[in-house]
């Protein structure tokens, strides 16, 4: 076990100010509760209202702006590149968590997990030691949203991060994003793919077949992270954040069975009943995308995705 004291840890709250219900205050105060002495940088925006806001180091960053992007979700993930990163150039603790002005640090059991399944592979291995994010919202690529008809490879949650301050910034140290390269990703997908591409330089995240997609995401998910939920890490989610298709989200237990097969067992081969439900998912994702006919989108979303979900789910 790592002899982990919160005198060695350095918190950057980022994102924009809530002041709605006292909300980025209410989690700048928690940090100081469960951590009070950890180092504690808010990395903000220049013109923000942060009066009456505990910190140690405060960040007043230049706007990068949004993204000009079809897809809201897109639109401001230059500006959590930017308020993370500075935010981790300033930390001067061993460790470090990445926290959102929005989310509250309810204790400190992410610690407990933070040793935990310490097996590796050489192949995949980004980080100097695993991550520790929530199960909330680490997508499951074989859940399809079956309102949307899409599915998410490589997407480790970006809400809680703890880690050596090497690896965040590891992470998070990747080049701006544009419009192109995020016109048929969303951000947690941009982000973790950016990092990739330093160690796996023949990663094409469009080029990569079905099926090979799948084995990198599962492999690179388990060999650098360790994941756990919310609860059991000691965060609480604002309510708006939870009820994006949730159901699309690994649990604890199937990241687990990943870290077995791929990295205890070396294994090189997706699981049998893996290749079968994207074997079948793989028209459904094609034709999902099409402009087609609203009744049968609409059929194909709420019939066979819903199925499928029901199938993977069972799994």
């Amino acid at each position: 076990m790592t002899a982990l004291s919160e005198k060695h840890i350095s918190v950057i709250v980022q994102g924009p100010i809530h002041h709605q219900e006292s909300l980025t205050k209410r989690v700048l105060e928690s940090v100081r509760t469960h951590l009070p002495n950890a180092e504690l940088i808010l990395s903000t925006w220049k013109g923000s209202e942060v009066s009456g806001l505990d910190c140690d180091v405060l960040l007043l960053n230049d706007d990068p702006g949004a993204i000009n992007s079809n897809n809201n979700i897109n639109r401001n993930v230059n500006r959590q590149i930017v308020s993370t990163r500075n935010g981790l150039e300033k930390a001067m603790r061993r460790y470090t968590m990445k926290l959102r002005t929005d989310t509250l640090l309810t204790g400190t059991d992410f610690l407990e997990v933070f040793d935990r399944d310490p097996e590796r592979r050489d192949d995949f291995k980004v980080f100097q030691h695993k991550v520790v994010i929530p199960t909330l919202y680490t997508r499951n690529p074989l859940y399809l949203n079956i309102h949307t008809g899409t599915s998410h490879f490589f997407h480790p949650s970006d809400i809680f991060q703890f880690g050596l301050a090497s690896d965040l910034f590891l992470l998070w140290d990747i080049p701006l994003a544009t419009h192109n390269t995020v016109s048929k990703m969303v951000p947690e997908q941009y982000i973790w793919t950016a990092c990739l591409k330093k160690f796996i330089k023949d990663i094409d995240y469009f080029g990569l077949h079905l099926f090979e997609s799948l084995k990198v995401c599962q492999i690179t998910l388990a060999n650098n992270f360790v994941v756990e939920t919310p609860t059991n890490l000691g965060i609480k989610y604002p309510q708006r954040l939870l009820g994006n298709a949730v159901y699309t989200c690994y649990t604890y237990n199937q990241v687990r069975d990943l870290y077995l097969r791929y990295v205890v067992h070396t294994s090189k081969t997706l699981p049998f009943s893996h290749s079968a439900i994207l074997l079948l998912y793989s028209p459904f994702i094609l034709l999902s995308g099409l402009d087609l006919n609203f009744g049968i989108r609409t059929f194909i979303q709420k019939n066979v995705i819903f199925k499928l979900n029901t199938i993977t789910r069972s799994e």
